[in-house]
């Protein structure tokens, strides 16, 4: 859907594949790794005071390109598909997310649950 995106909304589109999307996960990653949360996208760029590996990965068009065209379902046909489904616009990678989990993680008979008040704001509507 990323590349359907890009194909509507930007001139001169290139197809982004999985290698592209996983470089551009990665580096969200890596800035959350470095604390970088706040800084331009410019500077982690820059020559003199970026990192090297984001230069390395992609330009930083490529990366602001995707950043705007990133999509997980069609955009022109989520407001029918919202009415009945709030997780509409994510639903394909949320299935593929819960059956992974499944396979990664199965807990054992020593597990205990700990009773833990985590203070929410915010609205979910799902």
């Amino acid at each position: 859907m990323t590349n359907l995106q890009g194909g509507r909304s930007v001139a001169n589109w290139s197809d982004v594949d999985a290698t592209d999307i996983r470089a551009y996960i990665g580096l969200l990653i890596l800035a959350g790794v470095y604390k970088l949360k706040g800084k331009s996208t410019r500077s982690l760029w820059d020559d003199h005071s970026g990192r090297a590996i984001f230069r390395a990965t992609m330009t930083h068009t490529k990366f602001r390109l995707m950043n705007t065209t990133l999509r997980f379902d069609d955009k022109l046909m989520r407001p029918s598909r919202h009415r009945e489904d709030k997780l509409a616009p994510i639903r394909s990678l949320w299935e593929k997310w819960t059956h992974h989990l499944t396979m990664l993680f199965n807990p054992g008979e020593d597990v205990c649950v700990d009773e833990q008040l985590v203070p929410f704001r915010g609205r979910c509507k799902f």
